[in-house]
């Protein structure tokens, strides 16, 4: 799926219980809605999502990175070298700076029970 306003192909979508949500890295959202509406989605049986889902494409790849830093140091939580290690992936991603500071929040500040929040309509 592709933004509607902008084109950018970053987009993530996140079934909602009354329809689907889109939003693209630019912070663009819309609303589609489910077959059962009029809409060209097929509505899920459970509705469930988890933190992957709420990863724009660029950023999956780093986020496993990431989560290999974890591994590799066997540690579960933020200390200070894990943060240096974490930046140290931020700064190879390639990524521009806004965009992966955007990652290390959404990381960092996760809340599962609000996926999509602000943005631009």
């Amino acid at each position: 799926m592709t933004c509607k306003y902008c084109g950018s192909s970053q987009t993530i979508c996140i079934y909602d219980y009354s329809e689907v949500r889109f939003q693209c890295i630019n912070g663009h959202i819309w609303h589609e809605q489910y077959k059962e509406d009029g809409g060209a989605f097929d509505k899920p049986e459970e509705i469930t999502y988890s933190f992957e889902d709420t990863l724009f494409p660029c950023e999956k790849d780093i986020y496993a990175q990431i989560m290999d830093v974890f591994q590799k140091q066997k540690r579960h939580g933020f200390s200070g070298e894990v943060l240096n290690d974490i930046r140290g992936v931020l700064n190879r991603s390639g990524l521009d700076e806004e965009t992966a500071e955007k990652l290390y929040k959404k990381i960092v500040h996760y809340n599962p029970n609000k996926c999509i929040e602000g943005g631009k309509e």
